[in-house]
């Protein structure tokens, strides 16, 4: 890798819907820029909010496939998780319950259980 290929790599960004998990405080959200550099010979990615002093290592960053994948490549696939996430089995299962605006049962306000006055009105 040249020197040129191996300078460090920055984009900011909007985190990801539910923010970007970091192994130092937990989850930051909002506007984050995400910077890839060499540690030695490894790539090492890591994100701060925008124009702020600390960073703070994403976890689960998944790297390319290609071992020998250059500093851009591997920037751009953090770029790219770290901005736009993959529906999780949960969300889907959640999305899959929720029945579509204006679809769902009607309930009568005189039933208790609807939550609403009931007999309160009559």
């Amino acid at each position: 890798m040249t020197d040129t290929e191996a300078a460090p790599r920055s984009t900011t960004i909007d985190a990801r819907e539910g923010g970007i998990m970091t192994t130092e405080v937990g989850t930051i959200t909002g506007r984050v820029e995400v910077e890839t550099a060499l540690d030695g010979e490894t790539p090492m990615t890591r994100v701060r909010y925008e124009g702020a002093d600390e960073w703070y290592t994403p976890e689960g960053l998944t790297p390319p496939t290609a071992p020998d994948a250059d500093l851009a490549t591997v920037h751009d696939a953090a770029v790219a998780e770290l901005s736009t996430p993959a529906p999780s089995a949960a969300r889907a299962e959640e999305d899959a319950a929720d029945p579509a605006p204006g679809t769902a049962p009607r309930q009568d306000a005189t039933d208790p259980a609807a939550g609403g006055f009931g007999s309160a009105l009559n």
